[in-house]
């Protein structure tokens, strides 16, 4: 049988362990950012459709 991964397993512990980088905690803000804005635009866009289906 063929071994097609030769990458070490996932280490979850290893990985919350070490401090974030700066790189990473902006991508994280930016991601928490966007998403904010899409479900404030989802929001909207629900209210909207409300509105329109009362009238």
């Amino acid at each position: 049988m063929t071994n097609f991964s030769q990458k070490a397993p996932f280490n979850l512990a290893e990985y919350l362990s070490r401090p974030a980088t700066p790189a990473e905690i902006q991508r994280a803000a930016a991601g928490r950012k966007k998403h904010k804005e899409f479900m404030e635009g989802l929001e909207a866009a629900r209210e909207r459709e409300a509105l329109r289906r009362k009238s």
